[in-house]
């Protein structure tokens, strides 16, 4: 692998750190959140979101809590 090779990866995983530190930020923030609201906040297409929320639910920094008002999608995290 060439040296610009090991950059590139160290580029990827600063950005999944720094996506993940975002999503993170907004549910603290906002408290209850839908991942929806969390992807049009972020600006992160909604796979990413749930792929980072799932990796925060199995590290216990975060959990998926019930919806306070119905709108059929997901349950909210917090």
């Amino acid at each position: 692998m060439t040296p610009g090779g090991q950059a590139q990866i160290g580029n990827v995983d600063l950005v999944k750190q720094l996506n993940s530190a975002a999503v993170y930020r907004l549910i603290d923030q906002y408290g209850p959140i839908s991942r929806i609201q969390i992807a049009e906040q972020s600006q992160l297409a909604p796979a990413s979101v749930t792929k980072i929320t799932r990796q925060l639910i199995e590290r216990g920094l975060i959990k998926e809590v019930d919806q306070q008002a119905s709108t059929g999608g997901r349950r909210a995290i917090s």
